[in-house]
């Protein structure tokens, strides 16, 4: 399985230049209050899901913003914004690389299949990222209403699609 091996910030936030390497499994980012933790995960949900949008997250002084991910399978993904361009650039392991430009708010298919990250569905209104985990945030579905939770568990193992038929079939 693959997994994020390494995270260049530049120009993000309090990162002017930040390069991290991340282990197989579990990583946790600790350190001093303001010393740019909270960035770090803007920065791989910048890149991952394309949030937050717009442009007050560049560095104060600096007009372009990159940010990237290298893939244990040696892919590389960038996510960039300059003052004529924001978009992403994916170089995969063997070497094509494919530019997307005028992305919008959405990421684009073809980096969630790379990436193999995207947020899950938790029921039709609820989405979340459940790759990464933001500071005082809850358990993964314990801060969710019942509904939610129960929703977002069928969707895990599969039984959305059962309860799916079962509705057709009752119509």
């Amino acid at each position: 399985m693959k997994h994020i091996k390494k995270l260049i910030i530049q120009n993000f936030q309090s990162h002017k230049y930040s390069e991290l390497e991340f282990g197989q499994d579990l990583n946790v980012i600790v350190g001093p209050s303001d010393s740019g933790k909270t960035s770090i995960i803007r920065a791989l949900k910048w890149v991952l899901y394309n949030e937050p949008s717009g442009d007050f997250f560049i560095r104060e002084g600096e007009s372009e913003v990159s940010v990237t991910i290298e893939l244990s399978n040696n892919t590389i993904l960038k996510r960039y914004r300059t003052k004529s361009k924001n978009g992403y650039q994916l170089i995969t392991s063997d070497g094509i690389e494919t530019v997307f430009e005028g992305i919008g708010t959405s990421v684009p298919q073809e980096i969630i299949d790379i990436t193999g990250i995207s947020k899950m569905l938790l029921d039709g209104d609820h989405s979340n990222a459940i790759n990464l985990g933001e500071q005082l945030e809850g358990p993964f579905l314990l801060s969710e209403k019942t509904s939610t939770r129960a929703n977002a568990i069928g969707r895990l193992v599969g039984v959305d699609i059962i309860d799916e038929a079962l509705r057709e079939v009752l119509r």
